[in-house]
C-alpha cells in the first residue's frame, strides 16, 4: 500500500473491466497495475511498478489518471477515453465540428440536435472523427461537460 493509494487485486480489476464492458462494450484488457485513491480515482501504472519497493516510497501522485468511480458507473478522463474509446461499441457520443468547439470551451451540450438525439442517461465517451475528448454524463437531453478548466480552449473572439 502506498500512502493514499490502494493497489487493486485481480478480482477488483475484473470488476473495473466488467463495468467498462457494461457501459461501453469494451471487451479489451487494460494492461498495467491499477491504483485507486481514497476519492475513487483510478490510476494506471506500468507492470514494472510491481518490482519497485513502493512501500518505502513517499509519493504525492503516481500513474496516469484514467477514470473515477462514481455511484452510477465509471467516468473516464481524456486519457481513459482514448484507451477505452478505440474498442468501445456503445455509449460513444459523436460530436459535430460546432459541438466540439463548444465542448472544448467547457460548455454543456443540448443533445436535441442531430448528434446525440435520443441518447439515454448515463456516461458516454466523447468523440469527434477519430479523436476522443473525454467523457460526459448525459442527463435529460444534456451532455454535462467535465473538461477541467486547465484543458479548456480559451477563446477571445467567437
Amino acid at each position: 500500500m502506498i500512502k493514499n493509494y490502494k493497489i487493486l487485486n485481480s478480482k477488483q480489476v475484473k470488476e473495473v473491466h466488467s463495468v467498462l464492458k457494461a457501459q461501453f462494450g469494451f471487451e479489451g484488457r487494460i494492461d498495467g497495475v491499477f491504483l485507486e485513491n481514497n476519492k475513487g480515482r483510478l490510476y494506471l501504472v506500468n507492470r514494472d511498478f510491481e518490482d519497485l519497493p513502493y512501500e518505502e516510497l513517499n509519493v504525492d501522485s503516481i500513474g496516469l489518471y484514467i477514470a473515477a468511480r462514481m455511484p452510477d458507473g465509471i467516468r473516464l478522463t481524456i486519457e481513459g477515453a482514448q484507451i477505452v474509446g478505440v474498442q468501445a461499441k456503445h455509449n460513444v457520443l459523436v460530436l459535430s465540428e460546432g459541438q466540439l468547439h463548444a465542448w472544448l470551451k467547457g460548455e454543456d451540450l443540448d443533445l436535441e440536435e442531430e448528434a446525440g438525439r435520443g441518447a439515454d442517461n448515463g456516461y458516454y465517451i466523447v468523440k469527434h472523427q477519430e479523436d476522443f475528448f473525454g467523457s460526459t454524463k448525459v442527463r435529460d437531453g444534456r451532455a454535462l461537460n467535465y473538461l477541467s478548466k486547465s484543458r479548456r480552449l480559451k477563446v477571445i473572439n467567437d
